[in-house]
């Protein structure tokens, strides 16, 4: 199912922010386009937290000097934190999938 793919691309995500040489941005891309792009997942509150994080993630920006620009932007600490988040409210339909 695809919930079991997203919750993989976040904890690959997660993961990730232990190597350096990661291209996140690339990775929250394809999570990204899966929620946006997939109609298979009918549960309207799944559909509402998968949605929400993944616009939350569009705001991970891990250059320090452009996380500058704008004080939506975050790094790596509030990335680590909006995936746990994301993880603890999929668990229980992480469980049915």
């Amino acid at each position: 199912m695809i919930l079991k793919e997203l919750i993989g691309l976040l904890e690959k995500i997660e993961l990730s922010l232990d190597c350096v040489e990661v291209n996140r941005k690339e990775q929250i891309k394809k999570f990204q386009e899966v929620v946006w792009n997939d109609e298979t997942i009918e549960d309207v509150v799944l559909n509402n937290i998968l949605s929400t994080v993944a616009y939350d993630l569009d705001f991970y920006e891990p250059s320090k000097n452009l996380r500058e620009e704008s004080l939506s932007y975050y790094g790596d600490k509030r990335l680590r934190e909006e995936i746990n988040s994301a993880l603890v409210k999929l668990k229980p339909y992480g469980k049915k999938a």
